[in-house]
């Protein structure tokens, strides 16, 4: 759509050049008149204004042009009704009775774009969606454009409102969050839920990558009597140990990341998955000295008080050198070092702009 918006602009530019030196012919005085005019009685306001409107307008004209030499005239004409109609609404607002015409606007466009939608989907259906003009193809993924943010407008509004209405019911210890932007339907069979990551400062600036896994896996039956009780516990218990990963007086954590998922499709069962990257070995397990004596998931799982929990703990170590690599936030090239294990250039070796900085983990 943008590649056929530049070439009706430059059309549009050649029917601009007879405008303009008709403004540049000495006889005609035209530059001086409308500079005088706009200095006398014009305003900052109007001025911008004006600048957008004028912008608009060539928007517009390129638009047009385009449909007409791409799509033909039923396409030209089509988006020259539905822009006037826009600016007639935009121009008179939604008081009075006037919201019944941008409900008949809305209607009527979205009748346009089901049938555009029912054409290609029977053409496809046929095995003939190569046939099909370009235009009802740029129709739909413009139509498609307009729901999406036509939708990421409404979210905003309605989760901007409820999360600072609930946030301020719940304590401080329980927040309610919701993505900024609507995502697709991923099918029932995948399983949804939250992720938590966290790095110290210095690991994000470290050159060593980390050389000592620990992964979490556990289980709970939501459906049994003690289940809510065993979740409570757990996520209580996390709590208090992804606090504890913020102590850097010892060192040597890399990255803590943490994801739950409330509910498994096809079960009653619930799962949290806790996996951290560590520089050593050594590191891990003076950590773990340190905070021994917080009461972790095992050890209320070897005494009996969590009854439907299920967990597996492994330790991992990587077969062979780590891999980092980065991109660059102009050229998007991969970047990476010419070494093995170490971290990549801070910067692109083809462009020399900066990286994004991905940290190792």
């Amino acid at each position: 759509v943008m590649d056929q918006a530049f070439q009706g602009l430059a059309l549009t530019s050649f029917f601009c050049v007879p405008c303009l030196l008709y403004l540049l012919m000495p006889e005609t005085d035209g530059i001086r008149t409308l500079v005088s005019h706009a200095w006398e009685s014009w305003t900052i306001n109007t001025l911008v204004m004006a600048f957008g409107a004028s912008i608009s307008a060539l928007v517009f004209v390129a638009l047009v042009l385009s449909d007409a030499c791409n799509s033909g005239g039923k396409m030209a004409s089509r988006t020259v009704g539905i822009m006037f109609s826009l600016a007639v609404l935009l121009r008179s607002g939604f008081s009075s009775w006037r919201w019944l015409l941008w409900l008949a606007w809305y209607t009527l466009i979205g009748t346009l774009g089901l049938r555009n939608v029912a054409v290609l989907n029977d053409q496809q259906e046929k095995g003939k969606l190569g046939e099909v003009g370009v235009e009802k193809i740029a129709v739909r993924a413009s139509w498609e454009l307009f729901y999406l943010v036509l939708g990421a407008l409404i979210w905003q509004v309605l989760q901007g409102s409820m999360k600072y209405v609930v946030n301020a019911l719940m304590p401080q210890e329980l927040q309610f969050y919701a993505p900024w932007l609507p995502f697709f339907e991923l099918g029932e069979d995948v399983d949804i839920g939250v992720a938590a990551y966290y790095a110290p400062k210095e690991a994000l600036k470290s050159k060593d990558g980390p050389q000592h896994f620990v992964c979490s896996v556990r289980h709970m039956d939501t459906a049994h009597p003690e289940g809510q009780r065993d979740l409570q516990l757990q996520r209580n218990t996390a709590r208090e140990m992804w606090m504890k990963c913020k102590d850097t007086s010892i060192g040597g954590l890399v990255a803590n990341v943490n994801c739950f998922f409330p509910r498994l499709s096809g079960s009653t069962h619930c799962k949290e998955i806790n996996l951290s990257g560590w520089v050593s070995s050594e590191a891990a397990e003076a950590w773990s000295a340190k905070h021994s004596g917080l009461p972790g998931v095992q050890s209320q799982s070897s005494r009996g008080q969590m009854r439907t929990l299920g967990s597996m703990q492994a330790i991992l170590k990587p077969h062979g050198e780590i891999r980092h690599q980065d991109r660059c936030s102009s050229c998007a090239r991969l970047s990476e070092s010419e070494t093995l294990g170490e971290k990549a250039p801070e910067r692109c070796r083809y462009c020399g702009k900066k990286n994004y900085g991905y940290p190792f983990f």
